[in-house]
Parts: C-alpha cells; sequence; structure tokens
C-alpha cells in the first residue's frame, strides 16, 4: 500500500536541538485550562520554535496547520485541519464534513457542525495549532468561525494561534472571562539572563565581554542573537557596523518587514530612523508624511520591530538593529547635501523641543563645531544638573583642539563636567579659566569660577592648602570688582566662601558678613535651583559649626532637594548626607541610614564613583552611632578595597571610623594607632576640624589606658584649637574630654565642670548623636550628671537613645517602667505613679512580689515560693495557685517585667528597678572600690548612696522568717562595709572623715541591732 503524503502545512517544524525557554514553557503549561491562546510578536520573535519545543515537551498529540503567504480562507482551515486529524488516525475510517459550494453563503453553519465532529474524533489530541494566522486574519470570516470552535471546544484542549498581529478586539472579553493566554512580545523577548544563555548556547566561544555587546544590540530579538552569534568573536566588535549588510540579516529583514512597503513609506521609516525616540508631531514635521500615527500604530499593531509608550502622545522607538539598517539605507541612498539637511531639520525639530542632549550627536555628524559650542555653552548647565556629565565631556572633547583651547567659557563648562570625577584636574582647569576672565574682565566668569574651583578643591577631599590661592583671590575680587553681576550669584559665590572659611579659614573678616548675606539669601531667592545651592552649603556651614536648631529649619528644603530629580546628582548626593547628618544628631540613627544609602544609589546611578567610598565611611560611622557595629565594620571593609593612597580625607576617616570602633569594643591600643593615623592625615590635607574629633577622641582613649600626662598634653592643643577655630563643635570635643578625664582622675569638680559645660551647650542644640560617640563615656558622665541634678531631662534622653549601654543598676532617675521600695515601707511606682495595694486579691499578688525579692529576684525557684506562700497545699494546688498568681501579677505590673523560663521566676532588669538590688549593686562596687588601699572620694559617694537608699529595716513589718533573713544579711553587709571605711580611716588618722561619714548618716546608724556595741560606740565617742 502506497504511503500517505500530506502537505507541509500540516506538519510541525522537527527540531534536532531548542534552546529551553523555561519561563515561557512554564506559563504555556500552567495556563493549559484556558481555551485560547494567541502568541504573538515581530518577525524572528521565535514563537513558532517555542509552541513546538513545548508540544515536543508535553508529548502529546496535537493537529498543525501552517498558513502560508497566499490566499488564506476558511475552507483551506477546514481542509488542512481534515488533513491533519487523518495523518494522526491513519488507520481510522471516519469522514469529517467537506466544505462545498452550498456552504458557501452559511460558513457558520459548516462550521458549527464541523467542529463538533472534529472535536468528537480527536479523542486524545491536547491542542490545535494555527501558525501564521496573520495571513488569514484579512479573511472576515475567520474569527466568526475561530468564535464557534472556541464555542464548541471540549476540555482539555486548546487553541493556540500563532501571529504577528495582537489579537482581535472581540477576544478581549475571552481575556476577562480568564479564557484567554497572550504571549506578547514583551514576554516573548529574552532577558538578559536569557540572551546571556542563548548566546552561550548558540556560540560558546563568545566571551562575556562580547555577550553584554551584542545583548545590547538585539535587545531580546531572538533572530537577531542567532545571527549576531554567528559572527567571528574575536573581532565581534570591529564587525559590528557592518555586520547588518550581511545577506542574511538584510534579506531576512527586507522579506519579513520591508518587502510589502511602498516607497514612500519606506523612505518615511529611514528618515525617522535618524531618531533614538520620537513623537507624531516629530516625524511629521521631519518627513512631512501626513498618515504618520496610522502607519506607526499600523506597524506597532503588526509587531514590526516598533515599540510604543502607551501615553496620550506615545512616543515611537525602532529596534536598534532595525534603526541600524534604516540609517545604513540613509547614508546609501542621500547624497550628502540631502544628507545635512536631513540632520538640520532633527536639530530644529529637538533644539524646539528642549531636547538638547539629543540635538547635540548631530551638530558631531555635522561636524559643525560652531553649532555644538553655542548649543554646549548655553545649556551645559542644564544638562550637567541633569546627571549628564559624562555626555557634556564627551561632547566638548570630541571638538577639535583649538575649538576647546580658544573658548574660556567652553573650558569653563568642561571644568565643571569633569568635577565629581576629577576635583583636582577641575581646579588646575579653573585656574586658567579664572585668568583668562580676569584679562577679559568678565565678572560672570570671575565669580563663577572661584565658587566652581572652590568646591572642587573641597570635592577633592586631599589637599585643602590649595584653598589659600583662592582666599586671596576672594579678597581680591572684593577690592577690585566688588559689583556682583546679580543678587543670585552673590548669594551663591558669599554662601559657598562661607561654607570653605568655615572649614579651612574660619578668622577670616569677611565670615560674619557672608553668614548675613546667606541667610538673608535664602529667604530672597526665588529661584529653586540657587536655593537649594545656598541651602545645602548652609547646612554644611552649620553642620561644622554644630548649629542643630538652625540646621532643623532646613530639613523640609533638604528633603525636598534629595528627592527632586531635576538637580544635579551631585547636589542631591550631598543633601543625602547633610540630611543623614541631621538625623543623626537629633538621634534618629536608622534615618541617618536610610538617607546615606539613598546618596550612596544616587552615586551608583550617575557612576560618581568618586563619591562612593566617602559615602561608605559616613555610613559606618552613622552604623556606630546606631550600635550596629557589624554592619559598620561591613562598610568600613567595602571603603578599605576602594580608597586610594592620594585621598587625605577618606584616609582619615577611614582610620577615625576604625579607631573609633575599636574605642567601643575595647580594643585602646588598636583604637589609638588608627587615630594617630587619622591625625597625620588631617594635617596632610590642612583640615583642622578633622583634627579635632581625632584629638578629642585621642585624650579619652589616653585617659582610659591611663596614661594621664599625654591625655593633658592632648587637652592643651584642643584648648589652643578652640582659640583658632572657636565654635561649639571644638568646645564640645574639649569639654566632653576634660570631664572624662577627671571622672577616670577621681576630680569629681573637674568632672562635673566639664560635664555641666558639655551638656548645657549639647542640650541648647539637642545633640544627641556625633562622630566619636563613646557609650561608655556617655553613660558614665551622664549618670554623674543625674547624681548631681545637671540636666536632668536632657542627660536622660541622651542614655535612652544610647542603645549600646543599659542604664546602671543603681540610677534611680531613669525611666523605669517599674519602681520597687523595699526599704521601710513596701511601695511600687508603675511608670512614675504609686500603685494603691488594697484588696485581698492584690494582697497575695503584693505577697508574691516581696518572696520573689527576698528570695534574690532571678532564677528563683517554683518549689521555693510555693513553700513560703502555700506551704499547706499539696504540691500540684500550690503550683497552680503560684501559676494563677503569676498570670495576675503580669497583668498586674507588666508582662515583661515578670519572666519564666524552666520553671524559674524572674523580675527583668531591663524593664524593672528594685532598691534592694541597687543597694546589694552598690555595695558590690564598694567592697571592689575599698580593697585598693589609696583614699578614693569614690567611697564617700558610695556609701552616701547606700544610706540614700537604705530609708529603714528591709520589708519592715512583715513577719516572715525570709524576709528577717534577709533583713540580717543586708545590715551586716552595711556594717561591714562601714567598719571597713572607718578602720581605713583610722589608720590614715583621719578622724574628720569618720565624723562627717556618721554625723551625716547617724540616725540611721543608731536604728541598727542595739548587740552591735563597737558601731554604736562610735557615735557616742565622737
Amino acid at each position: 500500500m502506497a504511503k500517505t503524503r500530506y502537505p507541509s502545512k500540516i506538519i510541525p517544524p522537527v527540531y534536532q536541538t531548542v534552546f529551553e525557554r523555561t519561563r515561557l514553557l512554564d506559563i504555556l503549561t500552567e495556563n493549559k485550562h484556558r481555551p485560547l491562546v494567541w502568541v504573538h510578536g515581530s518577525p524572528g520573535a521565535g514563537k513558532t520554535t517555542l509552541i513546538s519545543s513545548w508540544l515536543q515537551q508535553q508529548k502529546s498529540p496535537f493537529l498543525w496547520y501552517r498558513m502560508d503567504k497566499g490566499i488564506n480562507v476558511c475552507a483551506d482551515l477546514f481542509y488542512f485541519l481534515t488533513l491533519s486529524a487523518e495523518r494522526n488516525y491513519p488507520n481510522k475510517q471516519f469522514k469529517l464534513p467537506v466544505f462545498t459550494a452550498e456552504y458557501a453563503d452559511d460558513i457558520k453553519v459548516f462550521a458549527v457542525v464541523f467542529f463538533r465532529q472534529l472535536f468528537t474524533v480527536l479523542k486524545n489530541e491536547s491542542a490545535i495549532i494555527l501558525d501564521n494566522c496573520q495571513e488569514i486574519e484579512s479573511d472576515p470570516e475567520f474569527f466568526q468561525v475561530l468564535q464557534i470552535a472556541l464555542n464548541n471546544i471540549p476540555e482539555g484542549l486548546q487553541i493556540v494561534c500563532v501571529s504577528r498581529n495582537q489579537p482581535a478586539p472581540f477576544l478581549s472579553r475571552l481575556s476577562l472571562a480568564g479564557d484567554l493566554l497572550q504571549l506578547n512580545p514583551a514576554l516573548l523577548r529574552f532577558t538578559d539572563v536569557e540572551s546571556s544563555e542563548f548566546l552561550a548556547w548558540l556560540n560558546p566561544d563568545v566571551d562575556k565581554k562580547t555577550s553584554v555587546l551584542l545583548q545590547s544590540k538585539a535587545k531580546g530579538w531572538a533572530i537577531a542573537l542567532v545571527l549576531l552569534s554567528q559572527k567571528n568573536p574575536n573581532n565581534i566588535q570591529d564587525q559590528m557596523p557592518a555586520v547588518y549588510e550581511q545577506q542574511q540579516v538584510f534579506g531576512f529583514l527586507m522579506t519579513e518587514i520591508l518587502a510589502n512597503l511602498d516607497k514612500g513609506a519606506l523612505q518615511f521609516l529611514a528618515e525617522t530612523a535618524i531618531f533614538n525616540q520620537f513623537t507624531v508631531s516629530m516625524a511629521t514635521a521631519l518627513t512631512g508624511y501626513q498618515n504618520a500615527q496610522r502607519f506607526l500604530d499600523h506597524l506597532v499593531d503588526k509587531n514590526l520591530l516598533i515599540d510604543r509608550t502607551d501615553e496620550i502622545n506615545p512616543i515611537y522607538c525602532y529596534h536598534p538593529i532595525f534603526r541600524d539598517l534604516l540609517n545604513n539605507k540613509n547614508t546609501t541612498s542621500l547624497n550628502q547635501e540631502q544628507f545635512n539637511a536631513l540632520n538640520q531639520r532633527a536639530i530644529t525639530i529637538l533644539l524646539a523641543l528642549n531636547k538638547i542632549d539629543e540635538a547635540l550627536p548631530f551638530y558631531l555628524q555635522l561636524q559643525d563645531w560652531s553649532g555644538l559650542k553655542t548649543v554646549l555653552i548655553k545649556h551645559a548647565k542644564s544638562l550637567i544638573n541633569n546627571g549628564r556629565h559624562h555626555a557634556v565631556i564627551s561632547w566638548i572633547e570630541s571638538l577639535p583642539a583649538n575649538e576647546l583651547a580658544g573658548d574660556s567659557w567652553l573650558q569653563f563648562w568642561y571644568a565643571v563636567a569633569i568635577k565629581p570625577l576629577s576635583p583636582n584636574r577641575s581646579a588646575e582647569l579653573l585656574d586658567q579659566c579664572y585668568q583668562q576672565f580676569y584679562t577679559t574682565e568678565d565678572l560672570d566668569g570671575l565669580y563663577l569660577t572661584w565658587q566652581v574651583a572652590v568646591e572642587s578643591i573641597t570635592y577633592s577631599m586631599d589637599d585643602f592648602s590649595q584653598l589659600n590661592i583662592w582666599f586671596k583671590r576672594f579678597d581680591e575680587l572684593q577690592e577690585l570688582f566688588p559689583d556682583c553681576p546679580s543678587l543670585e550669584l552673590k548669594v551663591k559665590f558669599s554662601v559657598t566662601a562661607l561654607q570653605s572659611m568655615a572649614f579651612y579659614n574660619p578668622k577670616h573678616p569677611s565670615l560674619k558678613k557672608l553668614l548675613k548675606i546667606s541667610e538673608e539669601g535664602f529667604s530672597g531667592i526665588s529661584t529653586k535651583l540657587e536655593q537649594q545651592l545656598i541651602c545645602s552649603k548652609l547646612a554644611h556651614y552649620y553642620i561644622l559649626t554644630y548649629e542643630v536648631a538652625k540646621l532643623k529649619v532646613l530639613e523640609p528644603y533638604l528633603l525636598d532637594n534629595i528627592n527632586d530629580e531635576t538637580l544635579a546628582p551631585i547636589s542631591r548626593i550631598f543633601n543625602g548626607k547633610l540630611i543623614a547628618h541631621l538625623n543623626l544628631f537629633l538621634g534618629n540613627g536608622p534615618s541617618g541610614v536610610m538617607f546615606y544609602k539613598r546618596g550612596k544609589a544616587i552615586s551608583e546611578q550617575f557612576a560618581i564613583e568618586l563619591f562612593n567610598s566617602f559615602i561608605e565611611l559616613n555610613l559606618a560611622g552613622c552604623n556606630i552611632c546606631c550600635g550596629d557595629l557589624v554592619s559598620a565594620q561591613n562598610c568600613l571593609d567595602k571603603a578599605a578595597v576602594e580608597i586610594s593612597c592620594n585621598y587625605h580625607l577618606l584616609n582619615s576617616l577611614f582610620h577615625f571610623n576604625t579607631g573609633w570602633l575599636y574605642a567601643i569594643q575595647g580594643q585602646l591600643t588598636l583604637a589609638l594607632e588608627h587615630n594617630e593615623h587619622a591625625i597625620h592625615h588631617c594635617q596632610d590635607m590642612k583640615n583642622d576640624h578633622g583634627q579635632v574629633s581625632c584629638l578629642g577622641l585621642k585624650a579619652r582613649l589616653l585617659a582610659e589606658m591611663g596614661q594621664w600626662d599625654k591625655a593633658e598634653k592632648v587637652l592643651l592643643i584642643l584648648s589652643k584649637k578652640y582659640q583658632q577655630l572657636p565654635n561649639k563643635f571644638h568646645l564640645l570635643q574639649y569639654y566632653l574630654s576634660d570631664a572624662w578625664l577627671g571622672l577616670l582622675l577621681n576630680n569629681q569638680s573637674r568632672a562635673l565642670i566639664g560635664v555641666t559645660k558639655f551638656l548645657s551647650m549639647a542640650s541648647q542644640e539637642q545633640l544627641k548623636f556625633f562622630y566619636g560617640w563613646q557609650p561608655n563615656v556617655m553613660t558614665a558622665l551622664c549618670v554623674l550628671a543625674i547624681e548631681h541634678d545637671i540636666e536632668v531631662d536632657y542627660a536622660l534622653s541622651l542614655m535612652q537613645v544610647n542603645t549600646l549601654c543599659q542604664p546602671p543598676l543603681n540610677l534611680e532617675q531613669w525611666p523605669w517602667p517599674v519602681r520597687i521600695y523595699c526599704f521601710n515601707q513596701f511601695k511600687i511606682e508603675l511608670n512614675g505613679k504609686l500603685l494603691k495595694q488594697d484588696g485581698k486579691s492584690q494582697k497575695k499578688l503584693i505577697e508574691l512580689l516581696w518572696v520573689i525579692i527576698s528570695l534574690g529576684c532571678q532564677n528563683v525557684r517554683s518549689e521555693q515560693i510555693c513553700d513560703c506562700l502555700w506551704p499547706d497545699s499539696e504540691g500540684d494546688l500550690a503550683q497552680q495557685a503560684l501559676n494563677t498568681s503569676i498570670f495576675r501579677l503580669r497583668k498586674l505590673i507588666g508582662k515583661s517585667v515578670v519572666v519564666v523560663k524552666d520553671g524559674n521566676i524572674s523580675l527583668n532588669p531591663d524593664y524593672c528597678w528594685i532598691d534592694v538590688i541597687a543597694f546589694e549593686a552598690t555595695l558590690n562596687e564598694l567592697g571592689s572600690a575599698l580593697q585598693s588601699e589609696s583614699k578614693n572620694i569614690l567611697w564617700i559617694k558610695l556609701i552616701n548612696h547606700l544610706f540614700h537608699l537604705y530609708q529603714g529595716d528591709f520589708l519592715k513589718g512583715i513577719d516572715s522568717n525570709i524576709v528577717k533573713v534577709k533583713q540580717k544579711q543586708l545590715q551586716n553587709k552595711l556594717i561591714h562595709q562601714i567598719k571597713h571605711l572607718i578602720a581605713y580611716f583610722e589608720r590614715q588618722s583621719d578622724h574628720k572623715q569618720i565624723c562627717d561619714l556618721l554625723e551625716q548618716n547617724l540616725d540611721r546608724i543608731l536604728q541598727f541591732e542595739y548587740d552591735n556595741q563597737e558601731l554604736q560606740s562610735i557615735p557616742l565617742k565622737l
């Protein structure tokens, strides 16, 4: 029997190997329940390959029919689907209805009969594939027939339409009902990861760099990836300009897209390809083609390598490869005059729309240097402010050398553009510009050049001594050209001078005048860009002088600035730093971290690598203040890799922060070593402000290490620095370090003077954090202040912000949620309010509480408590009663206060202050201090604190054995320490100290038991 030969139209393509697009295959598999799948995209998008590979993966029968470029009608559809069904069932005798002339006038009736019988025949098939549907969609009856098929399709069978066109509008209701799956061009496009993997699969010889280049050209277009990967990877970059002249690529694009277009449409495409992207109005103005909108939308609907945005005035963009082919057509079909005229029309259109950065490349194409210079000088400022400094640099550098050298304003904008990338080079160029503007007496140029040059030196983060020559020029400008050309320029100039002088030359006689001009100018300038600059520099000045209250006023403007994408990236980065500093000063460390990260993101977005390490180092300092030492170390590690030895500021910040981190961790020798490095870098760059921070930390480190003489010498240097640079920052560093030294030397009067002045100044500005903050130092000094009633509320707030240290147990003034007093009368305070102890039920809870306290407060065994409170109850009943009482006690004084773990009961010291615990902690501290035979003022302080706490016997009036035992223990411990202290003073023949001690606390001593004759006789003798 002869073998039946079927037409290729019903035979699906078979591939020996196929790149599996897992993402799309998964989508198809997950949506097998949908009756209709519509796959649409540009020619060469891989539509047919995708569906074919998916069906092979499914391993279930299907029908396939591919339309060709001939005349396709629905009658063909019936015929070829019948053949495809016969091919699937060669041994089965069945007869589907045949479309004849009698059905021509009523195809819908025939379609109903045909599909009902076809679907009855198909038992195992998973899908019916209609490939190249765009060839039949012009037949108005096709969608009617498709609708009938969908109305009758059984569950488990899909119709898959593969087309270049979008689905017809009537199918949208299927989408709403969840019966339609669309694989659109966006989904079909290869992602970056897929493109990379596909290229490696196509050609393993393609290296990573070449792969990235090919991906950028292909933009996820499957056929482009296939064709481009066939080039020799060793010289692919050299071949790229000519790659589209290959017969393969050219033939594909001509056959699939351009062949069916008329001459006018082809010319329209070629001319509009001169734009990277364009609107209908731009296309019409350029070409004069009046049907531009309809033609462009037709191309989009047909998925012919053009994208359109979803806007009221949409923007169109050709695929890069398609655009390159069209541009290549321009260069070969247009003479030079026509080509130049086309470029000039494009320039005119773009300039009218203020698309400056898109217009400038056309000047390069025409080598119109004069026009390029004019546009650059006019628009360089706005381009740089929009983060286009790399482009400005490239355009200026593309000019012939003589064009750049002969134009001072062009050189000026070149220097401005490279300032974020190479500030030292920028300062050199600005020096030349200044001299040229000086010769021509161009006042705008002189004042602007001075301002930008000073900024460049500041941004260099290296040798600030370069500012000397510009401060001389400042005086020169004020003397020779005092009349600034405009108010805006005068204020910008003044605020830049203010910032730089505060940092480097704070004794300059013009400083106060500049501050007045800047502050008045800020409120008087209406231009947003100028106001932003003034705001940033004023904020930086306030940071340098620690005027936090004034800085807080600028916060709303700084927030607007960092969020304003129309401002220069470098300005937004520094605004992020300023807001981060403000949040840090006010104790909001997490917000400070967030804003530093915002600045870092902007720096990375616009490739301003100069500031990456600077932000990372400031972020490290912010994390240290927040107590996140791990993140701080990570930031320092990242910065260490990137820091160049040429940047003194970065190195000083790195060593200062590293030393600061070691200081907090208690590694004082390493901390001092890094601090010394930081000081040397500050000296080399003439940064006295940074040196003060380092000296303050150094003095405190030396004091902790007991190197008193060295610490005093550093304090003397700090004092001199204040005389040279008088501001709050330097005074705060001095008083803080002096107070710490006094405290460690047991010189209480010195410590109190220092801490009083420090807290007084800091509280005025509500300063909560600063770089160099040491938790152990601040905690000790704040405790000292609280104990002596110095700025108590502010000192408490400082301790609450400090997340690295818990408050000392003896600090009664701390805002504890719960305070419990056991000496003399038993009292409980909840959030500062006395708890009324009434009612029989509450009495049992109070008993439970004083039992826990009597037994030590921590890890008290349940059995002990039960024996005390329910001695006559059986074990289970006693435990049940205890559980109920603990539940009620936690409800009364706080769940966090009473902790139950492994059957043991504790009172949480983080939430609860108990005078007995504070008393015992003070006793232990006094015992440690008395082990040293050297005279110590701390002894008197501790003994006085003990008597302050000891208001009477422990739980006086409570008749309980465990209470009496505790009373005896506490009395004996106190008496023992008093005897020890008196014995020491007697050995020293210091009877005055004994008299003072006993006279001050005589009434408390007389309360002790009368059988302690030795202690009782001492006050009688005195």
